[in-house]
């Protein structure tokens, strides 16, 4: 289920630094079924069973946007990102603890040059897809970003990925942006950056801890169930 990854070795680079967990067998995806019983097509999210436990997984690391675009193809479906560092000299598997205060900490704040921005329009968002928005989804992932992000964002290099609840058939933005920057930000100074466009409730703070899950694997697809 993990794919091509294999249990990482090593050291933390803050320039590259990311790290996959994946607690066993428990898929960390929306499933959409093909229909509600209404007729339109709907998913949820399975939930991580708490306490969990978690193995990391080798990266090639996230250097650059080519590589964070190649990662995001190859995401399992039980995996997730997070922007915390080892805390020194953790095992695996570790359950996904960071509070300062305790003593088996898995994880601990660290700074990093790349970044996700989780934006999860809804009524709140003054921009709508319309319906034919795959016809051109660069236009409008661009519109989007403009909307709500400050302007030294609006002419970097990003890596859009469309996150599970965006449908085919339109509505409100729901993307994740990455961005590589020009030098690794701990997550207080995100939160100081990007704090006016949080106040909204559009583009997620909750991001920006240590041990935060970054949901960023393709869905999973079910028939409906009869029951």
């Amino acid at each position: 289920m993990l794919g091509d990854f294999k249990a990482a070795e090593g050291g933390d680079d803050p320039e590259k630094g990311v790290f996959l967990l994946a607690p066993v067998d428990t898929p960390l995806t929306k499933l959409w079924y093909q229909t509600a019983p209404d007729g339109t097509p709907y998913g949820r999210k399975r939930d991580v069973a708490h306490p969990a436990t978690f193995e990391k997984l080798a990266l090639e690391g996230m250097g650059d946007l080519d590589e964070i675009a190649q990662l995001m193809r190859r995401v399992p479906a039980n995996a997730m990102l997070i922007r915390g560092a080892l805390e020194k000299g953790t095992r695996f598997p570790v359950a996904r603890i960071a509070n300062r205060n305790s003593s088996d900490r898995a994880f601990i704040e660290a700074p990093r040059r790349w970044l996700m921005v989780d934006i999860d329009g809804d009524k709140g968002s003054p921009i709508a897809f319309p319906g034919d928005w795959l016809d051109d989804p660069e236009h409008w992932a661009c519109e989007a970003l403009e909307e709500h992000l400050p302007q030294e964002f609006h002419d970097a290099g990003v890596v859009v990925q469309f996150s599970n609840g965006m449908r085919a058939e339109g509505g409100y933005p729901k993307m994740h942006l990455f961005f590589m920057l020009s030098r690794p930000v701990w997550s207080w100074e995100v939160k100081h950056w990007l704090g006016p466009y949080m106040a909204g409730k559009v583009v997620d703070e909750m991001l920006y801890n240590a041990v935060q899950p970054h949901f960023v694997a393709n869905p999973l697809f079910s028939t409906p169930s009869t029951s």
